[in-house]
């Protein structure tokens, strides 16, 4: 697997809406540690269902495995009940606030009184 990665023609087999991306070696070393350690949590499970083991989980595995914990760790937390996204609505509040006669008054900046 890690020899198809990276590279500009890929696998014949692949599915037809997957993508190819190009990755640092680094990169790539730091997804193969992560996709040991899901393998090995995953054969846990397994054993402990009674479950023959698996190898090894694949890189794009590991990629949707991550993109998943950043989604719930860390866009989820910031919905409101409303469907609305607490960044997105303070954004056009301090936007709103810039634009008025007053201005934005940032931590430290000095103002005209002073």
């Amino acid at each position: 697997m890690p020899s198809q990665i990276g590279h500009n023609n890929p696998p014949k087999d692949r599915k037809i809406n997957y993508k190819s991306v190009s990755l640092h070696k680094i990169t790539v070393k730091d997804l193969t540690r992560c996709a040991e350690h899901i393998t090995y949590v995953k054969n846990c499970f397994r054993l402990l269902n009674g479950k023959k083991p698996i190898k090894q989980v694949s890189i794009p595995y590991v990629i949707e495995v991550m993109l998943t914990q950043y989604i719930l760790n860390e866009l989820n937390p910031s919905y409101q009940d409303n469907g609305r996204s607490i960044y997105e609505q303070t954004f056009h509040s301090l936007l709103r606030t810039s634009k008025s006669k007053k201005g934005l008054k940032l931590k430290g900046e000095k103002t005209d009184e002073e």
